[in-house]
């Protein structure tokens, strides 16, 4: 059933809440009050890094890769119970942050809570016919992607091992995307590792530059882990961020 937010009625939902569906970021920052949270499960449909982001995780001349809900298979996330009394301003909140370019079909959806409940809720489905749907990549040219493309809310890298660290914390694993972050994390650590050592050959403010490019990327300790000392990263951070 699709949703919109002008005919929304209380009526699709038990009188004092109705449920959310988050399987990306919505996971580990819903931005909404909310008064239960569980694992749940979708069928009928699967996560993918299908959507280019131009905003949040990207920019036009360099688009990152955020989440879809694409078709087949089924997928593992978290379910929000929110209360009613809010319903008009999450269904807001939500219209206001995943639909701007309208690359997602608002649905309602049965979905499978952890305690075997089986409840109906608002979830966000790709549309297969958007322009910024992208399809058949690679995992070596969705990391490479991924490992370089940040925007308004920071890396997507970050995006992505945010992902898989909420995932695991619910005890899901999700083979293909960890095979994607690993590699992602590898492109990154072996870009600081040039990076650092023309740095310390050098000194230059071009290269401080560049290393001023990879700072935000470096709030994960899984893209430090071996590839720089943490007190000289300490140095590189202040003297990148001050670079001209």
């Amino acid at each position: 059933m699709l949703v919109n937010p002008v005919n929304f009625e209380k009526s699709q939902f038990p009188m004092d809440s109705f449920w959310v569906f988050g399987y990306g970021s919505l996971m580990w920052d819903p931005g909404f009050q909310y008064v239960e949270s569980t694992r749940a499960r979708i069928f009928g449909f699967h996560r993918s890094l299908c959507i280019q982001s131009i905003r949040y995780r990207g920019t036009d001349s360099k688009p990152g890769l955020v989440f879809g809900l694409d078709r087949g298979g089924s997928c593992n996330g978290i379910a929000f119970r929110v209360d009613s009394s809010i319903q008009n301003e999450v269904i807001e909140y939500l219209w206001d942050r995943e639909m701007l370019h309208e690359i997602y079909e608002p649905r309602m959806q049965k979905i499978f809570l952890q305690d075997s409940r089986r409840v109906n809720a608002i979830t966000f489905v790709v549309k297969r016919d958007h322009p910024s749907y992208v399809k058949n990549l690679t995992a070596d040219q969705t990391a490479s992607i991924v490992a370089d493309a940040s925007g308004q809310r920071g890396a997507n890298i970050d995006y992505v091992l945010s992902t898989l660290g909420m995932l695991e914390s619910i005890g899901v694993k999700d083979k293909s995307l960890s095979f994607v972050g690993q590699l992602a994390i590898s492109r990154t650590q072996r870009e600081l590792q040039t990076l650092y050592s023309i740095y310390d050959a050098s000194n230059t403010n071009e290269c401080c530059r560049n290393l001023n490019r990879l700072v935000c990327k470096s709030s994960s300790p899984s893209l430090l882990n071996g590839s720089i000392p943490k007190k000289r990263w300490c140095v590189i951070s202040r003297n990148a961020a001050s670079a001209p």
